[in-house]
């Protein structure tokens, strides 16, 4: 299962999804948390984006039933 992470102006998103040998791939989870923000390209608060992070991957990760083996972010 691999992870993608998404930051947006105030949210956080990931989702969790299981890439088949044939290259196809089903969404097995997504998460959103709600954070400070970005404002003019800065963020607001760093301790507020990591903790949004944590708590989406873990949230995406529960709700999947595993772990991620890898997280892209874009």
């Amino acid at each position: 299962m691999i992870g993608t992470l998404t930051v947006t102006s105030s949210h956080v998103v990931c989702s969790c999804i299981d890439v088949r040998r044939d290259g196809s791939y089903s969404i097995l989870s997504e998460a959103q948390v709600a954070f400070p923000g970005i404002r003019k390209g800065r963020n607001v608060s760093g301790f507020g984006l990591q903790t949004a992070v944590a708590q989406a991957v873990g949230e995406a990760e529960e709700i999947a039933k595993g772990r991620m083996k890898e997280l892209h972010v874009g």
